[in-house]
């Protein structure tokens, strides 16, 4: 009977010792499938969103089974043709208006740099029957009672607004001009004419997509030969001849023929 207990007492021994290793797992095996293998990953909640610019894909970035989407040394890294754009750091959800196909990956530190192992592709589809963007021009011009063009840029600003209903916003300001003190003029316009728009002295003035050191902000300075005072002259700003002009060009015409002749 020693004996035999001798020989059984092993083999149960080695049976519940492989049970016990096949029910624990591997070490690094988590409760939900991962693994801690300290490589960075990226996944999201879905793959393909509408272009509308509210609908969003929310990604989880992981360090191995770390959840590291909202710490302040992780970003979104979108993928181009052109190269790649570093995200904000903590910014892990995307939206667009723009549809086309979108690569992301992310990079973490945490010691040092690390940039997941995988992407992930986000399909942006269109808005079909969706509402129509555009951009909304804020414009700021610049004008004085001492500037005999700038009533006319003024009509001609009314009648895009007219034609474009909603389209532009007009910000107007007032600066001395010509010699004339103009009473509408205050301290903050011109300090702001001075130091933010260049201190220019031509008028009329208008500015748009004011971004202060871009080639963004996009400045117009209208001459005066553009705006006629006189119809009745305005020929002589179009180009086109009247008779009176071409008797005087035939009458200089002639002149040098003599000239030339004697």
């Amino acid at each position: 009977m020693k004996k035999l207990y001798s020989t059984i007492l092993p083999i149960v021994m080695i049976l519940c010792l492989t049970m016990l290793s096949s029910c624990s797992g591997n070490s690094d095996e988590t409760e939900n499938g991962g693994t801690d293998d300290g490589i960075l990953r990226i996944t999201a909640d879905k793959t393909a969103i509408q272009a509308d610019g509210v609908e969003k894909v929310t990604f989880t970035v992981k360090l191995g089974t770390k959840d590291v989407s909202e710490e302040s040394t992780m970003n979104l890294i979108l993928v181009k043709e052109s190269g790649e754009e570093n995200l904000d750091y903590g910014v892990r959800a995307f939206s667009t208006s723009v549809p086309g196909t979108y690569v992301f990956k992310a990079r973490y530190y945490e010691g040092k740099a690390m940039v997941s192992e995988n992407e992930v592709t986000v399909q942006v589809a269109p808005v079909s029957g969706g509402t129509s963007y555009y951009h909304k021009l804020l414009g700021m011009q610049f004008t004085s009672i001492g500037c005999q063009a700038c009533p006319a840029l003024s009509t001609t600003l009314k009648a895009i607004q007219t034609e474009q209903p909603g389209r532009l916003a007009i910000a107007s300001f007032h600066m001395d001009f010509g010699g004339m003190t103009d009473p509408m003029s205050t301290a903050a316009t011109n300090n702001y004419r001075t130091n933010i728009l260049g201190n220019f002295s031509g008028l009329p003035r208008f500015f748009y997509n004011l971004r202060k050191g871009t080639k963004e902000m996009i400045s117009i300075i209208i001459r005066k030969s553009k705006f006629p005072q006189n119809p009745k002259r305005s020929v002589r700003f179009s180009g086109k001849r009247t008779k009176r002009s071409v008797q005087k060009r035939k009458a200089r015409n002639t002149q040098k023929a003599e000239t030339k002749v004697l």
